[in-house]
């Protein structure tokens, strides 16, 4: 059942489903079905990623920071940001991250903060956490971003 599934979610992805080619590659990336391969992984997630699918564009991302031997930060950055300007909030909680340690970009903690609001706005738990070590409070920072539509998120 398992390798049938597989071969339709290959067929699908070849066709050019975005969905489906993240899919595979998130399924070579943790071995679900397939042996793990992180090099086809990076292969759908780049083909989903072309088409704009902001769970591939994270994908990358990891894939750039963890994924290999020797991390890629700048690369890991730059996926990340595409994700996250999209609203996707594991990427904007992520690239609020970078921003605070200056991984791959430079270091601006306003930006880490407005990307952890962003993030926690959708309710990401790891983005409230990261506001809170900062010392501010989640709440106030949300409900401000909320209440001020002029509010621009810095990317």
């Amino acid at each position: 059942m398992i390798e049938e599934n597989i071969r339709h979610l290959e067929e699908s992805a070849r066709r050019g489903d975005v969905d489906a080619q993240f899919n595979l590659g998130v399924c070579y990336r943790d071995g679900r079905g397939v042996e793990q391969d992180q090099r086809k992984a990076e292969q759908w997630f780049v083909e989903a990623a072309a088409q704009g699918h902001a769970g591939a564009q994270f994908g990358l991302g990891v894939c750039f920071e963890l994924g290999r031997e020797v991390p890629d930060y700048s690369e890991a950055a730059q996926w990340y940001a595409k994700a996250a300007q999209q609203g996707y909030a594991p990427a904007q909680n992520r690239f609020g991250l970078f921003c605070e340690e200056g991984k791959g970009v430079t270091k601006d903690l306003e930006a880490a903060e407005n990307w952890y609001t962003e993030a926690a706005r959708q309710g990401n738990k790891l983005a409230v956490q990261a506001l809170e070590r900062l010392g501010k409070c989640p709440c106030e920072r949300v409900k401000a971003r909320s209440a001020n539509p002029d509010f621009k998120i810095r990317k």
